[in-house]
Protein backbone atom coordinates (compact mmCIF):
# COMPACT_ATOMS: atom_id res chain seq x y z
CA UNK A 1 0.00 0.00 0.00
CA UNK A 2 1.30 3.41 -1.24
CA UNK A 3 1.89 5.61 1.97
CA UNK A 4 0.39 8.89 2.38
CA UNK A 5 2.41 11.69 2.11
CA UNK A 6 0.99 14.80 4.68
CA UNK A 7 1.72 18.32 5.36
CA UNK A 8 0.70 20.07 8.46
CA UNK A 9 0.19 24.61 8.40
CA UNK A 10 -0.62 26.15 11.58
CA UNK A 11 0.83 29.22 13.08
CA UNK A 12 0.08 27.57 16.21
CA UNK A 13 2.59 25.34 17.63
CA UNK A 14 0.51 23.39 19.93
CA UNK A 15 -2.20 22.73 17.05
CA UNK A 16 0.55 21.68 14.79
CA UNK A 17 1.81 19.21 17.93
CA UNK A 18 -1.73 17.70 18.15
CA UNK A 19 -1.68 16.59 14.67
CA UNK A 20 1.16 15.00 14.79
CA UNK A 21 -0.20 13.18 17.35
CA UNK A 22 -3.27 12.00 15.48
CA UNK A 23 -1.49 11.17 12.30
CA UNK A 24 0.56 8.77 14.61
CA UNK A 25 -2.79 7.57 16.59
CA UNK A 26 -3.89 6.55 12.83
CA UNK A 27 -0.69 4.79 11.59
CA UNK A 28 -2.19 0.70 11.48
CA UNK A 29 -5.13 2.12 9.38
CA UNK A 30 -4.14 4.60 7.35
CA UNK A 31 0.24 4.32 6.85
CA UNK A 32 1.33 8.03 6.35
CA UNK A 33 4.32 9.89 6.66
CA UNK A 34 4.48 13.57 7.80
CA UNK A 35 6.72 15.28 5.25
CA UNK A 36 7.01 18.36 6.65
CA UNK A 37 4.98 21.12 8.89
CA UNK A 38 5.00 25.02 8.40
CA UNK A 39 3.68 28.02 10.84
CA UNK A 40 3.50 30.32 7.91
CA UNK A 41 1.98 30.69 4.07
CA UNK A 42 5.62 30.97 2.53
CA UNK A 43 7.03 27.96 4.22
CA UNK A 44 3.55 26.46 3.81
CA UNK A 45 4.08 27.30 -0.26
CA UNK A 46 8.12 26.83 -0.11
CA UNK A 47 7.35 22.69 1.42
CA UNK A 48 4.22 22.34 -1.11
CA UNK A 49 6.78 22.56 -4.04
CA UNK A 50 9.67 20.70 -2.80
CA UNK A 51 8.04 17.54 -0.83
CA UNK A 52 4.75 16.93 -3.12
CA UNK A 53 2.28 16.07 -0.15
CA UNK A 54 -0.81 13.92 -1.07
CA UNK A 55 -2.94 15.86 1.81
CA UNK A 56 -2.16 19.58 3.60
CA UNK A 57 -3.57 20.07 6.66
CA UNK A 58 -3.78 23.74 6.40
CA UNK A 59 -4.96 26.20 9.13
CA UNK A 60 -7.95 28.34 7.74
CA UNK A 61 -6.73 31.66 9.39
CA UNK A 62 -3.52 32.31 9.41
CA UNK A 63 -1.23 35.63 9.78
CA UNK A 64 0.79 36.76 6.72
Amino acid sequence: MKRIAILIVDDEAPARERMKTLISDIQEDCPCDLVGEASDGQSALDLLVEKSPDIVLLDVQMPG
